[in-house]
C-alpha cells in the first residue's frame, strides 16, 4: 500500500493454544486470541504540529482464559486473555517539546509504567504489571484503558522522570464490554504514579517508582470495596 509517511496502520493477530495437562481445576485445552487494530497519525511528519502524534487502538479479544477455565491461578497465565469482545483500548494524543513529552486521552497505565520491554517476550501476565496493582485496584490495565495523562521529563541524557494520573476505576470488562468506564466519580478516585529511571547506554536500566490509589479498592477480607491508598 502506498501510504503517506505520517500514517501508520496497526493490524496484528496473536493466537495461543494452552494445555493444562495436570493439576489446577481440571485438565483442559484453551485457545486464546487477540486482534489489535487501529492507526497512528504523526502530525510532525504531516507538517501540521511539530512533535505531535495521535492514535486510536481497538482490541478483538477471542477464546477462553486457561486460568479461569482450568488452572485457577490468580496471576493469569496468558497476558492477552480477557472477555471475548471488540472494544476501544486507546485513544490518545502525544506531544513532545525538547526534553518533555506528555500524553493524554484514554490510555492504560502499563503503556508507560510498571512494564519492561523485555517482558514483552513472555506470555505470562505476571511479567507485566505488578500483581499488587493489577489484582488489588480497578486500574486501567489491559484490556481496559481509562482517562489519564502522563508527562516525562529528560533530566539529563541518562536520567528521566515520569509522572502519571489516571481514573482510579476503569470499570469491569464483563460489564463495560466495548469501552471502559469513563465517568469520573468520587468512589473511583485517581491513581497517581511516579517513576525515576537511570539508563547506562543500552546495556543497563534502573527504575525506582511508586503508586497511590486514592479511591475504593478491593477488600479481600470483607469481599467488598474499601477505602485505601
Amino acid at each position: 500500500l502506498d501510504l503517506p509517511p505520517a500514517y501508520r496502520p496497526i493490524f496484528a493477530q496473536q493466537s495461543e493454544l494452552w494445555v493444562n495437562a495436570y493439576g489446577g481445576i481440571r485438565p483442559d485445552v484453551a485457545y486464546t486470541g487477540l486482534l489489535t487494530f487501529g492507526a497512528e497519525l504523526d502530525f510532525d511528519a504531516a507538517g501540521w504540529i511539530e512533535g505531535g502524534r495521535l492514535g486510536i487502538v481497538g482490541l478483538g479479544v477471542q477464546g477462553d482464559n486457561i486460568s479461569t477455565l482450568a488452572v485457577g491461578d490468580a496471576g493469569v497465565a496468558s497476558n492477552i486473555a480477557g472477555v471475548s469482545t471488540v472494544r476501544l483500548f486507546r485513544a490518545w494524543y502525544e506531544q513532545r517539546f525538547a526534553a518533555v513529552r506528555f500524553k493524554l486521552g484514554i490510555i492504560p497505565l502499563d503503556d508507560d509504567f510498571m512494564a519492561l520491554e523485555a517482558a514483552q517476550l513472555c506470555t505470562k501476565s505476571g511479567f507485566g504489571t505488578a500483581q499488587t496493582e493489577a489484582l488489588n485496584t480497578p486500574a486501567p490495565i489491559y484490556p481496559l484503558g481509562s482517562l489519564g495523562a502522563m508527562a516525562e521529563v529528560m533530566l539529563s541524557a541518562s536520567l528521566s522522570l515520569k509522572l502519571g494520573a489516571y481514573d482510579g476505576d476503569a470499570g469491569d470488562p464483563e460489564v463495560h464490554r466495548h469501552i471502559s468506564q469513563l465517568a469520573l466519580d468520587g468512589d473511583g478516585g485517581v491513581i497517581l504514579l511516579g517513576e525515576l529511571t537511570w539508563r547506562w547506554r543500552r546495556a543497563l536500566q534502573l527504575s525506582l517508582g511508586g503508586f497511590g490509589h486514592v479511591g475504593l479498592a478491593r477488600g479481600y477480607a470483607v469481599d467488598t470495596r474499601v477505602r485505601g491508598a
